[in-house]
């Protein structure tokens, strides 16, 4: 079986970051080489492309060796942009590990668990002098090599944890710099899932909340990305809610659209049992709930099932590997020892990128033999398609190759088990939205640089699997939902126990016409309080961060071009981050405290500086100058508080909806 790239060798180029997750180092050194600049023209193009951040100052800060905090919107890249910097330190032999708080996430980075990087014991260690609890660090010489510290997720990650975390390597690599020396890439959404309690430390005085709320953050001396703009197609409804979700702000549009996505335990009922149309999978908040559904949908569906198995092989010795080595490996072999079982009729969902041999029509008919189109007469690869990472369908039938997917051009089509041969490997046919297909497992190869009798670094395939790509499509937990995006999905909120389960799950989906409610309370819909003024805080930072790096563009331009070329870094030319003052009571930058806007608007226009790019700065003052002055009007209060965040956050598209709601108001006073 040939990689997913291999099978197209004549695809179509597309961005680079849009392939990121499926390249090696040889061949995101090779694209990058020829589009440095992320498909502009030079430097102050892709900089200047987005009003925020740019994927490419993110890209540029984690090569040059910053210390980042990179957040943003659906869609905007995260994801992408990381997966392309490793590939690029790889490629220049900059050692890093990956990481994030739990499995599920750490399972969508190709990481480890920060609890397996770290060697952490499940149990505490115990002060001798003062009784206190702390985390046990076991010893792991991999992190005295490492130079890059990648963790995902972090705001699920418990703030003593991340401080524990942070001494830990000034410790064991006897070097009193932030976190060893290493360089700190946070990547994350304060606004999702909270950490949860570490309830055996409640007895003593530790940091009880977010890893932002630390000495061990503040020391971090992070620069701040805040992508913006999103590079794939969203629905503007769905943005509005989710973005006035992330300020507890709601709306009663929003609450209307929301409402309007509500189905009964009949139709979700039914939604599971359909086997064609528009598939959705469940999220829960409970795994009981997720075992339970998963369990009984499968039961309840006709005929035998049938098992499909990936494998997975090292090629050298596991004490050879680079931490990052160890993990995308671990990584692998997790998920070649995880069997699927299917059953015609079940509803899947592809949980990595894939591809589909197309069949059509015949692909639902028993007995039919189809001839597997090749790209052209002479080659050896077969037509395939792309089959993105949550897409969803159901299972038609089976498919028998007659001979080895590249040598054979026929497969053989059942929609039973009881017809199909006893000896025969079988594939899985299934119909997606786009077609109907037969899916492979999916060979991969990991690589790394070794050098060659020229003294050039090339690719050394060190592990290598056949990976299969699917598995039940009927329900997941929203914490293990985090980072995936589904074409449907039925959310049933009514047992959240956290804030911020409701914005995980609605942003699950493409476009709210995809999203079927369930159930839900007010709490479902509500994110942590204090996530919010971390993340108003965080947008403050990207933007002054981001006019720094455009006033400094030559050096960083340089910085980047030189590691890209030579793999060396240097900080030297670049200025250091500024002062941050802590949001909260103390104000954000030189923003007063907006808890009482209605007789100070005027001193925190002033103070903010109005202009955020889309209008003038004195449009922009004036416009939430009529907010203060209107909001006594509105009915059931609150509009203070917005008035506040659009202030922080810098939102005209906030900004016009409370003058459309104030204005409203004014007119039902006066019978207009």
């Amino acid at each position: 079986m040939e990689s997913a790239t291999a099978a197209n060798p004549t695809a179509e180029v597309r961005p680079i970051l849009a392939d990121a997750e499926e390249m090696d180092f040889v061949e995101a050194i090779d694209r990058i080489m020829d589009d440095k600049y992320l498909s502009y023209a030079n430097a102050e193009e892709a900089a200047g492309s987005t009003e925020g951040t740019s994927q490419f100052e993110a890209l540029a800060r984690i090569l040059v060796g910053e210390n980042i905090f990179l957040a943003g919107g659906p869609g905007t890249g995260k994801s992408a942009v990381v997966h392309l910097a490793c590939r690029l330190l790889e490629a220049h032999q900059i050692s890093y590990a990956v990481c994030a708080p739990t499995g599920a996430a750490a399972k969508n980075i190709n990481g480890e668990t920060i609890h397996k990087v770290f060697r952490i014991d499940y149990q505490k260690k115990t002060d001798r002098k003062t009784g206190k609890l702390s985390y046990k660090f076991n010893n792991n010489p991999e992190l005295l090599d490492i130079k890059t510290l990648i963790i995902d997720e972090v705001s699920m990650v418990y703030g003593q944890l991340w401080q524990e975390m942070e001494e830990h390597l000034r410790k064991i690599r006897k070097n009193n710099k932030p976190w060893g020396g290493v360089q700190i890439i946070a990547v994350g959404d304060f606004n999702q899932l909270p950490p949860v309690a570490d309830r055996e430390l409640n007895g003593q005085e530790h940091h009880d909340k977010f890893a932002f709320d630390t000495p061990a953050w503040e020391q971090s001396n992070f620069h701040y990305c805040f992508l913006t703009k999103s590079h794939r197609a969203t629905d503007p409804k769905l943005s509005q809610v989710i973005q006035h979700m992330s300020q507890n702000a709601l709306t009663e549009e929003d609450m209307r659209l929301l409402q309007s996505r509500s189905i009964s335990v009949d139709e979700a009922k039914e939604r599971d049992k359909a086997t064609e149309g528009e598939p959705t999978i469940r999220l829960y908040t409970t795994n009981m709930n997720v075992d339970a559904h998963n369990a009984s949908c499968i039961a309840e569906l006709e005929g035998d099932e049938v098992i499909f198995e990936s494998e997975a092989d090292l090629l050298v010795d596991i004490e050879d590997l680079t931490p990052a080595q160890r993990s995308q490996w671990r990584a692998m072999e997790r998920r070649a020892t995880s069997p699927v079982k299917l059953k015609i009729g079940a509803k899947v969902v592809a949980d990595m990128p894939t591809q589909g041999y197309p069949v059509g029509r015949a692909g639902s008919k028993e007995g039919v033999t189809l001839h597997l189109m090749r790209k052209s007469d002479s080659s050896k690869y077969l037509e395939s398609e792309r089959i993105t990472n949550g897409s969803m369908g159901y299972v038609k039938g089976y498919a028998v190759l007659q001979s080895s997917v590249n040598a054979g051009t026929k497969a053989t089509i059942y929609t039973s088990t009881e017809n199909i041969p006893g000896y025969a490997d079988v594939l899985p046919v299934v119909e997606f939205a786009e077609g109907t297909f037969i899916i492979p497992n999916i060979s991969q190869e990991l690589t790394r640089p070794v050098k060659n009798k020229d003294d050039e670094y090339v690719g050394m395939c060190y592990a290598q699997s056949q990976v299969f790509p699917l598995r039940a499509g009927y329900s997941i937990t929203v914490h293990k939902s985090q980072g995936q995006t589904y074409d449907g999905a039925v959310l049933d909120l009514s047992k959240a126990f956290s804030t911020g389960l409701g914005y995980v799950a609605l942003s699950r989906v493409r476009t709210l016409d995809t999203a079927y409610i369930l159930g839900s309370s007010d709490r479902s819909w509500r994110v942590d309080e204090r996530s919010v003024v971390i993340m108003n805080a965080i947008k403050f930072w990207a933007r002054e961060d981001t006019r720094a790096f455009r006033e400094n563009l030559d050096a960083y331009d340089g910085a980047y071009r030189h590691y890209l070329t030579r793999g060396v870094r240097s900080l030297k030319e670049l200025p250091a981050p500024g002062v941050r003052v802590a949001p909260g009571d103390v104000p954000v930058e030189g923003v007063p405290d907006v808890g009482n806007v209605g007789d100070s608007v005027a001193e925190v226009v002033e103070a903010v500086g109005g202009g955020r790019g889309v209008v003038g700065d004195e449009v922009f003052r004036r416009a939430v100058g009529v907010c203060g002055r209107l909001a006594p009007l509105a009915v059931g209060g609150g509009v203070e508080g917005r008035v506040g965040r659009v202030v922080h956050g810098g939102s005209v598209e906030d900004l016009v909806i409370l003058m459309a709601e104030l204005l409203e108001a004014t007119a039902d006073l006066a019978d207009l």
